[in-house]
């Protein structure tokens, strides 16, 4: 099963020994939270895939207007920025103080040649919260702030991790399908 599926069905097969979970506390519930997360990572993997990752410039129509609000280089459309996105986003500098993203740079990281992590799943966790769990191949430790960044974007009040995870905690999550 690839990693596209896997955002689209769910993971079926061979779980990884050793995963990284990212606990997100969300702005909305975590049944639309998820729904959202699903929406954009299924449209960059697409983009990226269909297009190649090579590519100075990439066609990201197919990314939710909401989500592209969360970008400098993207012109807004009127109504496309919802308050998740304006509140994610002011969280995201807060918290991780990081630079503002401009959304050809972001899809070009979500290149799985370069990429040291891939997606496994995302679960409701106790008191309302969500749990992403993604393979790093046994790595304690990966460079993904593309991650840190659409966890937020989509809607994040905090966001915490990464730790070390089993299959045994992703298991244990509730299933937001």
């Amino acid at each position: 099963m690839d990693e596209l599926d896997r955002v689209r069905f769910g993971p079926t097969g061979e779980d990884p020994s050793v995963m990284v979970r990212m606990d997100v506390n969300p702005l909305s519930n975590a049944g639309e939270y998820a729904c959202r997360l699903r929406r954009v990572l299924t449209s960059v993997i697409a983009t990226g895939s269909l297009q190649g990752f090579e590519r100075e410039h990439f066609d990201h129509s197919s990314l939710p207007g909401w989500f592209l609000a969360s970008f400098c280089d993207t012109e807004p459309v009127e109504g496309s920025a919802d308050d998740l996105v304006l509140q994610g986003c002011e969280n995201y500098y807060r918290h991780r103080q990081g630079d503002i993203w401009g959304v050809h740079e972001w899809i070009s990281l979500f290149d799985p040649e370069d990429r040291r992590w891939s997606w496994w799943d995302v679960v409701g966790s106790d008191g309302g919260g969500v749990s992403v769990f993604v393979d790093t191949r046994g790595e304690p430790v990966v460079p993904f702030e593309e991650l840190w960044w659409m966890l937020y974007a989509i809607g994040a009040r905090s966001v915490s991790g990464p730790v070390l995870a089993t299959a045994d905690d992703w298991e244990a999550g509730k299933r937001l399908r």
